[in-house]
This record gives C-alpha cells, structure tokens and sequence, in this order.
C-alpha cells in the first residue's frame, strides 16, 4: 500500500503518521499465530521479545514484504532493508508506564569502536550502539498493530515535531515537553503507525487489560561506516 503524500508529509512534519487498514483480518491472524507460537517457544507470553528475526522466520518473511518494503521506500526515498524487529504487549500481568524517551540505538553485527557511534550495550546477545543523528535520519519505525488499541488500551502518545530537534538530553525531557502539543495515537488491529526514531513517545498503563501486542519493525537505507554492519537481515 503506498503512502499518500499527506501521510509522508505529516511523517516528515510531526515524526508519526498513521496508515490504516494495511492488514486485514486474515493477515493478521497469520502474524498473531506467528508471534503467538514464538512467544510460547519463549517460556509464554512476555511484555517483550527482541531478536524476533532470528526465531520466527514468519515475522522475518512479513518484514520483507513487498507490502512493507514499499511503504517504507516511499517514506525514505531509497530502498531500504529490515533492521530490527521487537514485539510489546501490555496485558494484567504486565501493564506498565513507558516514560517519554527517543529510540536512540540500532542493532549491528559485531562491535566495532567508530567515531560518533557510542556508547554500547548488549541486550539478548545482540550490540545496540547509538549512531549519529545523520543515521537515524535515515530510519522508519512501524508499529503494526495486532490488536485494537483505543485510548485506554495504552495507545501511544507524541510529542508533535520533536523529532526535528535532535537528541533530547533524557534529564531535560520532561521540562523540554512541557508546553509543546502531545498527540494521542489509538489505533485498531491491521493498522500501522509510522515514526521516526527520535519523535519524543510515551504510554500509559492499560485501563482495561487485555492484550495490547504491537509488532515494531524498522527499515534504513542508511550505509554504516568502518566495517559496521546491520544485524538483519
């Protein structure tokens, strides 16, 4: 499904744009059935799971679709490849507040000291490193939405245009925000929010608890510098 040129231009203004309806109801089944068995290959129903491409070759196969592959060309100009993928859920269990923060860090194959990359961390055996802004400009986030999520189910919320700002020192994020527009973004299952990596997000516990699984991929087109390689595909 292409993106409209409002869509992109509201990606590139604000950090975030919504595309509805991009999977239907069978599709998703299928990605739920997917995450489903991996999850339970994970000792059961964790609020989070990385290094989904390493396990669940379904999820892998969806991320390279040409479905996907299209829209995220047309938001990044150039073709780009599948970098990462995470899942989340918010359920009674597991029902949790994410304070605001920026996506700041991408997963490579191997550590190689680089100037403007740092600092390093390894989560599930995988190398995360903060690159340059000049890198994170050059990735989309889709938040592919499995169930419905309505404004009491956790819904993500942005900071409107805070993207264009750069890095956000985290102990000012609080005061930076305050007196800038927050937008809430509810959306039903099937449906995918697009946003860039540093659009400043939060969201709240869930009101009613039910599950609220959002399969969050990334795409780039950015090149890596002195041997630095992304992890995926």
């Amino acid at each position: 499904m292409p993106a409209t040129t409002s869509q992109t231009s509201q990606l590139k203004a604000d950090g975030f744009s919504t595309f509805p309806n991009v999977f239907d109801t069978d599709e998703i089944a299928k990605i739920e059935t997917a995450i489903e068995n991996y999850r339970q290959s994970q000792s059961g129903k964790l609020p989070g799971l990385r290094n989904i491409f390493s396990h669940c070759p379904e999820i892998k196969a969806l991320a390279q679709s040409v479905k996907l592959i299209d829209l995220a060309t047309e938001i990044l100009g150039e073709k780009p490849v599948p970098i990462n993928a995470t899942l989340f859920d918010k359920t009674e269990e597991s029902n949790w507040y994410v304070t605001w923060h920026q996506d700041r860090s991408i997963v490579v194959k191997d550590k190689i000291e680089t100037p403007g990359f740092g600092p390093w961390s390894i989560k599930d055996k995988m190398n995360y490193v903060q690159p340059p802004f000049q890198i994170l400009e050059k990735v989309v986030a889709f938040r592919i939405h499995i169930d419905n999520c309505p404004e009491q189910n956790g819904a993500i919320k942005f900071v409107k245009g805070s993207h264009k700002h750069g890095f956000i020192d985290p102990e000012q994020i609080n005061k930076w925000r305050d007196g800038k527009e927050v937008v809430l973004c509810p959306a039903k299952a099937g449906d995918i929010i697009a946003m860039h990596p540093l659009i400043l997000h939060a969201s709240s516990q869930v009101l009613e608890p039910t599950n609220r699984r959002v399969l969050h991929i990334e795409y780039s087109n950015a090149k890596l510098p002195n041997g630095l390689e992304w992890l995926f595909p």
